[in-house]
């Protein structure tokens, strides 16, 4: 993907999801989600995860997934843990 445009990549993404989810009927790419991949990087980089001590493409590729891979289980973790603390508060 790194060589792709960002209309094609998002035309694969809602095509892939089109596939996935049939009654997936809209989305919009506004400033909120530039937003939210800002935070993001922002994110990796305290989590100390935006390094890579090899520079070629694959290795990039393969250090960028591990990165997302690793704020993806926080992240998810996090919601884990909110619905916890909700459903024990009820």
């Amino acid at each position: 993907m790194h060589k792709e445009s960002n209309d094609k990549i998002a035309i694969l993404m809602l095509k892939v999801t089109q596939e996935n989810f049939p009654h997936f009927k809209a989305c919009r790419f506004d400033k909120g989600f530039h937003t939210a991949v800002e935070s993001d990087i922002n994110a990796l980089q305290i989590d100390r995860l935006s390094k890579c001590s090899d520079h070629s493409i694959d290795s990039i590729e393969r250090c960028a997934a591990l990165a997302v891979l690793s704020r993806n289980s926080n992240r998810s973790e996090r919601l884990d843990e909110q619905k916890k603390d909700k459903g024990s508060q009820k």
